[in-house]
């Protein structure tokens, strides 16, 4: 009898990496109908199970498909746990549903599942994005209060939103909190400070992190190429238009200095500025 649970574990820990292979693939028909033979055939789908099932669903923005795979775990005698109510709660904020993860979060505290780090990011995520700066902050706080460690996406989270509701001087001085006291700082915190400084006009603070990212020993990725690149033609762009030339050279050289690889829209903003200038021969060199 033991030797055939433990038969029966095995065969469900399969499963359910054969059903993630699928989920990740996109094929969500195939993974049900994967689940339902499984149950015919007597195998026990577990929590892992229905969790990898309903993340995919909310992922694709189906959250009463993930509410249908919640009603049919409970069925089965499997009770969620706070992965589940993570994957629901993120599932209401990219189809903006605030409140809806709000009551999420409460029905997770009544049924005596204690929400983790990921809970709080997702809720204060969505918070954010649904412009409610103030209820993510008290998000936060009770996080404190729970004594719930933050963790390096808490912090990116909370400088995202203070971005995306125009709080751009509260974001850098959180950042420069974070440099003091030693908390996590990677690629990911750099690229949202580079990104919304960037987006908020104070470009000159996010030349300023860009050159701290390489001193603090991360490497650029395509992100970061990507965002300076969108950047520097931005505003280089618009600084040609104005005349100012200096200051345009300057966004360029950033740009070329970057190792990123320029697109044609970037190139044409480099032959404008030295056709401006009246160096020609300059104006045919990022075509050689």
């Amino acid at each position: 009898m033991v030797r055939m649970r433990a038969q029966l574990r095995l065969s469900t820990r399969l499963m359910n990496v054969g059903l993630a292979a699928l989920c990740r693939g996109g094929y969500l028909v195939r993974a049900e109908s994967v689940l339902i033979d499984a149950i015919r055939l007597g195998l026990p789908p577990d929590v892992v199970t229905y969790n990898t099932l309903l993340a995919a669903h909310c992922r694709a923005d189906d959250l009463n498909a993930g509410f249908a795979v919640v009603h049919r775990m409970r069925e089965a005698g499997v009770s969620p746990d706070a992965v589940t109510y993570n994957s629901l709660i993120a599932g209401a904020s990219r189809e903006g549903l605030p409140l809806r993860a709000l009551d999420l979060f409460e029905e997770m505290l009544r049924s005596g599942i204690t929400p983790d780090a990921w809970s709080y990011n997702a809720l204060m995520h969505c918070l954010f994005q649904s412009d409610h700066p103030e209820d993510a902050y008290r998000v936060f706080a009770d996080m404190a209060e729970k004594g719930v460690a933050p963790c390096a996406t808490t912090y990116n989270t909370i400088l995202n939103g203070l971005f995306k509701t125009g709080h751009a001087t509260n974001a850098y001085r959180m950042f420069r909190y974070l440099q003091r006291v030693g908390l996590p700082t990677g690629i990911v915190t750099y690229n949202t400070m580079i990104n919304g400084l960037c987006k908020s006009g104070k470009v000159g603070y996010a030349r300023m992190v860009l050159k701290e990212l390489g001193r603090a020993g991360h490497a650029p990725n395509i992100v970061t190429y990507t965002t300076v690149m969108k950047c520097c033609f931005r505003y280089g762009s618009a600084l040609v238009k104005k005349g100012r030339m200096q200051e345009a050279n300057t966004y360029c050289e950033l740009l070329e200095q970057s190792g990123s690889t320029l697109d044609r829209a970037c190139y044409n903003m480099l032959i404008h500025l030295r056709f401006h200038e009246g160096k020609l021969d300059d104006a045919f060199d990022p075509w050689t």
